[in-house]
């Protein structure tokens, strides 16, 4: 399975993802590139919400709205 199949399997399974969650899970550095790849090539609707910190920095939590 790739990575991208991974990722893949994450988001169907209702599952709010992270780039650092991705990092630590599927060793993949590069989440916002398949999120990109996802929605435009194969039409998925994923959602895209900012958190903020403590400290102020953010970072996107993506989530599968529809499939």
């Amino acid at each position: 399975m790739t990575k991208i199949d991974q990722i893949k399997q994450h988001l169907i399974s209702n599952k709010p993802l992270t780039s650092w969650e991705c990092i630590h899970k599927y060793n993949h550095t590069r989440l916002a590139s398949v999120i990109h790849y996802l929605r435009t090539e194969e039409e998925w609707n994923i959602h895209t919400e900012r958190e903020v910190t403590d400290d102020g920095d953010s970072y996107a939590v993506y989530t599968l709205v529809s499939q």
